[in-house]
């Protein structure tokens, strides 16, 4: 342990340096030190008189010998009582444990736990000055006999009783100390930690004769002196340096590895005897509060705040890693942190003469006590601190309260002192105090921290008890409404608070709340007024307050669904707001030559469209609801309001003077829940939030012109960014690849026959079914002819259509992403793609209803064979097919005539005619008559029946063949018969026997067979030429581009930025005692605390399939197989968590640091009991770190550490405590917001829109090819010289 001296450089009047007289020679020091005066009334009041005497004293005492000799000056040369170990045994078993006693100043930090079992090195009480007979809180009195010092007896001989004059120079010299601060050990000290001094320093005692003897030290301490000490310990406490002999055990005791002065053998300096020396020293002085003049008394608590600030460095450089390879144990001696509170305590008792000693008290009392305590104060140490801290909120000095609060803030409730609770209402009504004040230099912005970090307790402490704000008594009360006095006074900061800071505190606090109350669905009546403050607050002149604000609106789009139960229009009511915000904001700001007004507006543009994203599209479908009596407003969907402020931010705010185009005014947005022109109180504060002129933006200083060029087009730029997302996933996102896919990934090289690389490569240039585009000045477009899918799923992209063998890809890049899509020519359903048949040799269709088309063949094959049989089997089948046919007519008489008519006619030609023997009921109609039919026959039959008087011969009908002519007789006729039936079969049988005969058939009309197109671009030209493209009319907004090995890196640069906002943050976690970035970055596993707590950040991906935001992590699995990402459509963020990624290596470790240093937004989950170290992670980065330090009851502590030059950012901000629920999202969303903060800080910074939009400008300017009409037409019919398709590419 390395030794630690502490001096004293007291600066007051008649005080001789300590250091010059413990270092001086006796004989010197006796001549410069003046006589004890016997007479101490008549002494001079000044503290140098006490401390001569002191001094002068222990100089006799050197030349004197009591059982015992000094061997030199050295304090390492006291010898120790052989009998001590004895002493200490006996002395052990007589102090009751509840007595504090006085404590030692250097402490082992442990042992929390046994925060009320303490040590003690003396028998006076430090708490006398608290602890009078029967006065432990009426009023703090302190009288004389506080510093009142009971004699001790040495050498055997009884004490003397004190004069009141040495009563007031014991006062002067006595140190009471914090029984507190008593030492409790983290391990069993070793021989070579523990050390012991004579804590009886700062209490002289008397001798027998009345003169002042020397401090009782390990050397002159005797049995008598130790009956006097009632003291008991508890076996399982463990001491250390300021603990007097007799506090320690036997078994405990060193006999080797000490110095002299604490009971050893081991001379010279050492730890214990600097600690002892310092403690001595600081002794000497006496009581400080009995400084008489205000002016040195305020100087002697000056000084102690600045001494008491050196202990805390100390206290932070102790137990921390050399190395950062190792943590150590921690440490065995630690600086006693609340050794000075005694004083403190009693100065804030004080009359007001001593005003500024007062606050000086007051503040070291509370940078005390809110830094993490080593070892917990105990109850008694409590009682006393509240009750100060009560009398002090409630004090009528508003500059004690304006100290108490600007000191307390930001993190006195989150370090979880027992109790502390008590005094939330004291701490709300005295920063509603300080916030009502008109000062500007009272500490407004702790105030709004302090209110700021309750807003989460009423949901924990439905019924809180506390001390009653409105008496010093201590009085407990349990109130239910401490909920109302906080959004009281937040509420009413965030109007009317005229410091920005405070206000934009105020604005995140608000926010924080917001969140509670949905995320439990309380339902509270105020979230209405809260949000109008924030809508309200959209339009503030100050921007930077206005920005918050924003941030605010856009961290409630988390909770839309929560917000539609409370009514049920409230997202709509923001979108509406936000719409008639920027239609109010825009004709100004476009003249405005300052960029935060512009960037103010982008910001609103990009939260409207993340709520629009957030919303279904029939709520954005619904009218807007106003008060204005014109029925066009009342009509206006909200989507079309959000198109026509979007047409007024492109082409400018002079668009708004036509009615057409006018979304909507505030005015027309005023209700009951919602005043748009809620007043808002002014600041009065002119200088920003930060300095302009900042570190790093004072490295590059950006040139004028560019960046004033740049900010004319920025509220253009973000509409056409916003419109462009709306159309093209509005309602649509995520989309089927899930949230990480926004854009398309494929390129030109892909699926290309010409292209053999796996990336852009020149020899696509050469490809002749490839050809570049620029539309509009704006959008790149690329088109290519591909072989059509086959054999896919589904059908593929022709879904078993008629098509062609190729499609046409269109690859477009324009402001929003990349965008792909194939296209081919559909002909038709499936069967027009089969060649045409001959008409004997089509199937009909099996669904037709048709006689049998088997008879009829093989009535057509018999019929060739031989006439006679021919003829029975026709007449036979004819029979049959007429008996058909009646039966088909009668069954299916709704069957349409296109059936009738796709009947075979060839079949038919060979069938002889036959009469029809049918009776008829009706009179034949032409359209009743079949093709076969004669029609004169079914007359004659018609008429045979229905009228039978008309026939010529009973019972003969009409139709029957006449009779043979008288003059012919029967054989004649029978002979021509014949002949006619003979010549009949001669010609069948001839034009059978020659109907393969060529000469005999006439020329065959051939069916043209399909042409494939020779052209490799013929289909993309045919596309172009569908849509327009190529006629002269657009000529001036469709050009070619020029094909260049240049082209193809701006194409790969562009396709290599992301098309959404991108961040990637840190995550570490800290266990227990982890002091070094080695144990850190080793760590694998966390806290089930922790791990929800990551699991809240975002959703887990894999890292080897992820098509998102990579963040520079690899797919390889070296950087981890698994992490937490987070996307909407508008921001992607990845997360790259320490103990996601393999620490198996040195190179792993190095690799990790790499990644996790580099960025510049760091989340340090800790659950060490010190504080995060920002150089525990050693890096050129890591602007902002916010650390979460879990506390009891399931509440999180927020630490935000930053750079000085950082802007503003919430929600979170610097001492904020907040519950599981809402914890992950808010701390991702300030997360994001501090990233933002951090690049607007880079001279030139252009948001992802910007950057793609201009990107796109400046490959358009210089590879747009100016061509005339002639060489765009040609090198559209042929891209490239033609050469053959490779061998695979001709099927």
């Amino acid at each position: 342990m390395p030794t630690l001296v502490l001096f004293m450089p007291w600066r007051t009047q008649g005080i001789v340096s300590v250091w010059d007289c413990m270092t001086s020679n006796k004989e010197d020091l006796s001549q410069k030190l003046r006589p004890v005066s016997s007479d101490a009334s008549n002494s001079n009041p000044n503290i140098s008189d006490p401390m001569d005497e002191f001094i002068q004293e222990r100089l006799r005492a050197r030349s004197t010998s009591q059982g015992m000799t000094r061997r030199g000056s050295s304090p390492g040369s006291l010898e120790i009582p052989k009998d001590l170990p004895d002493l200490l045994t006996r002395q052990c078993a007589t102090r009751p444990i509840d007595d504090p006693g006085v404590p030692s100043e250097w402490t082992c930090p442990a042992s929390a736990s046994s925060s009320d079992l303490i040590s003690s090195d003396s028998h006076s009480d430090s708490f006398n000055a608290f602890q009078s007979d029967g006065c432990k809180f009426e009023n703090f009195h302190f009288g004389p006999e506080v510093c009142t010092v009971g004699s001790l007896e040495l050498d055997g001989s009884p004490s003397q009783p004190q004069t009141a004059e040495e009563q007031e120079l014991a006062s002067l010299t006595t140190l009471h100390i914090d029984s507190e601060t008593s030492s409790l050990s983290q391990q069993p000290l070793s021989a070579d930690t523990v050390t012991i001094t004579g804590s009886e320093s700062a209490s002289p005692a008397h001798s027998p004769g009345g003169s002042r003897s020397q401090t009782p030290s390990p050397a002159t301490l005797n049995a008598e002196h130790m009956e006097h000490k009632d003291l008991q310990l508890d076996e399982k406490l463990h001491h250390s340096v300021l603990q007097t002999p007799d506090d320690l055990e036997t078994s405990e005791f060193p006999t080797e590895d000490c110095s002299v002065m604490a009971g050893g053998s081991l001379t010279g300096w050492h730890a214990d005897v600097a600690t002892v020396m310092w403690r001595r020293m600081l002794g000497i002085l006496g009581d400080v509060n009995s400084i008489k003049d205000p002016e040195i008394h305020a100087q002697v608590f000056d000084y102690l705040c600045e001494l008491w600030q050196n202990l805390a460095k100390i206290r932070d450089n102790l137990g921390i890693s050399l190395d950062n390879q190792t943590s150590p144990r921690p440490p065995a001696l630690i600086p006693p942190l609340r050794i000075l509170t005694p004083w403190l305590f009693k100065a804030t008792m004080l009359t007001e003469r001593y005003k500024q000693g007062k606050l000086h008290a007051y503040k070291l009392i509370c940078k005390i006590m809110k830094r993490r305590q080593d070892v917990s104060p105990n109850s008694d140490f409590l009682t006393h601190f509240y009750n100060i801290m009560h009398c002090g909120l409630l004090h009528v000095d508003q500059d004690i309260v304006n100290t108490i609060i600007k000191h307390c803030s930001p993190r006195f409730f989150s370090i979880g002192l027992p109790g502390a609770t008590m005094l939330i209402l004291d701490f709300i009504v005295a920063a509603s105090r300080v916030t009502a004040c008109s000062s500007l230099n009272a500490p407004r912005v702790e105030a709004q921290i302090l209110l700021g970090s309750l807003v989460c307790f009423p949901n924990l402490y439905e019924e809180l008890p506390a001390l009653h704000p409105t008496t010093a008594d201590v009085v407990m009360t349990k109130f239910r409404d401490v909920k109302e006095h906080i959004i009281k006074h937040i509420l009413s900061s965030a109007r009317e608070e005229p410091s920005a800071p405070a206000r934009c505190v105020a604005l995140c606090s608000l926010g924080i709340w917001l969140c509670e109350e949905l995320i439990h669905n309380t339902q509270h009546p105020q979230i209405k007024e809260a949000l109008n403050v924030i809508c309200v607050t959209l339009k503030f002149p100050n921007k930077t307050v206005a920005m918050v604000a924003s941030d605010i609106l856009h961290l409630l789009i988390n909770y839309v669904q929560d917000l539609q139960k409370f009514p049920p229009d409230t997202p709509k009511k923001i979108v509406e707001i936000l719409i008639a915000t920027i239609t109010y904001l825009l004709p100004t700001t476009e003249s405005s030559p300052h960029e935060p007004d512009k960037r103010l507006v982008v910001s609103l543009l990009l939260c409207m469209l993340d709520w629009v994203m957030a919303l279904p599209p029939k709520t954005l479908l619904q009218p807007v609801h106003t008060l204005g009596p014109d029925k066009d407003k009342a009509d206006k969907s909200v989507l079309s309001c959000i198109y026509k402020v979007l047409h007024g931010c492109v082409y400018g705010a002079q668009n708004f003077s036509n009615p057409r185009y006018f979304p909507i005014n505030l005015s027309d947005l005023a209700s009951t829940d919602y005043d748009p022109f809620l007043p808002l109180e002014s600041l009065k504060e002119p200088e920003p939030l930060h300095s302009p002129d900042s570190e790093r933006s004072s490295k590059l200083q950006p040139v004028t012109e560019v960046k004033s060029r740049m900010q004319q087009g920025l509220i253009s730029i973000a509409a056409r960014t916003v419109i462009t997302h709306l159309v093209n996933h509005l309602g649509h996102y995520p989309m089927s690849g899930g949230p990480a896919m926004l854009t398309s990934q494929i390129c030109e090289n892909q699926d290309n026959p010409y292209s053999e690389c796996a990336d852009l490569s020149p020899e696509l240039f050469e490809s002749p079914n490839l050809q570049f585009f620029v539309l509009n000045g704006t959008t790149l477009l690329s088109s290519l002819q591909i072989r059509a899918e086959d054999n896919v799923p589904g059908g593929g992209m022709s879904a078993g259509l008629t098509t062609t063998s190729s499609s046409v890809r269109i690859i477009v890049r324009d402001i929003s992403g990349k965008y792909s899509w194939d296209s081919a020519i559909l002909y038709g359903p499936p069967h027009c793609a089969q060649p045409s048949q001959p008409l004997g040799l089509i199937v009909p269709h099996a669904h037709q209803a048709q006689p049998s088309e088997e008879d009829r063949e093989r009535l057509q094959e018999e019929d060739l064979e031989e006439d006679e049989e021919e003829q029975k089997e026709e007449e036979e089948a004819a029979g049959e097919e007429v008996e058909r046919e009646e039966e088909n007519q009668d069954a299916g008489e709704g069957e349409d005539e296109e059936e009738e008519d796709e009947e075979d006619e060839s079949t038919l030609e060979f069938m002889a005619p036959l009469a029809k023997r049918r009776c008829r009921e009706v009179v034949p109609s032409w359209d009743s008559i079949q093709d076969e039919e004669d029609a004169l026959d079914e007359m004659l039959q018609y008429l045979g029946v229905t009228s039978p008087e008309c026939l010529q011969r009973a019972g003969a009908p009409l139709n029957i063949p006449a009779p043979p002519p008288s003059c012919v007789s029967e054989k004649q006729e029978n002979d021509v018969i014949n002949a006619i039936l003979k010549q009949f079969t001669e010609e069948k049988e001839f034009a059978e026997r020659r109907n393969n005969d060529i000469n005999m058939r006439a020329m065959e009309q051939e069916e043209p067979s399909p042409q494939k197109p020779q052209s490799a671009f013929y289909y993309c030209r045919l596309l172009l030429n569908i849509l327009g493209m190529n006629s002269w009319e657009k000529r001036s907004n469709f050009h070619l581009l020029k094909k260049n090995e240049k082209l193809l890196r701006e194409l790969k640069n562009l396709d290599s930025r992301q098309c959404r906002e991108t961040h990637k943050i840190a995550v570490f976690y800290v266990a227990e005692g982890q002091e070094d970035k080695h144990s850190i970055l080793s760590n694998t596993r966390g806290s089930q605390a922790y791990e929800d707590f990551v699991s809240g950040l975002g959703w887990e991906v894999n890292l080897t399939s992820h098509c998102g935001f990579m963040g520079g992590l690899q797919r390889n699995r070296s950087t981890g197989l698994t992490t937490p990402y987070f996307a909407t459509s508008t921001v992607e963020v990845m997360f790259h968590v320490s103990t996601r990624m393999p620490p198996d290596s040195d190179d792993s470790l190095t690799k990790k640091l790499r990644h996790l240093g580099n960025d510049e937004v760091h989340i340090v989950w800790s659950e060490h009991s010190r504080d995060y170290r920002r150089g525990i992670i050693p890096t050129e980065f890591g602007d902002v770190l916010i650390i979460i330090y879990p506390v009891k009851n399931h509440m999180y502590s927020i630490q935000i550490l930053k750079k000085p030059e950082v802007p503003f950012f919430g929600p979170l901000f610097d001492g904020a405590i907040v519950d599981e629920k809402i914890l992950p999202t808010l701390v991702r969303a300030t997360a994001i917001n501090a990233s933002r903060a951090l690049k607007s800080l880079i001279p030139l910074y252009q948001n992802f829109y910007e950057e793609r939009a201009r990107y796109l400008e400046t490959i358009v300017q210089h590879h747009l090819e100016p061509t005339t009409f002639e060489d765009y037409a040609a090198q559209v019919f042929c891209p490239a010289p033609f050469h053959h398709l490779p061998s695979e590419a001709d099927h």
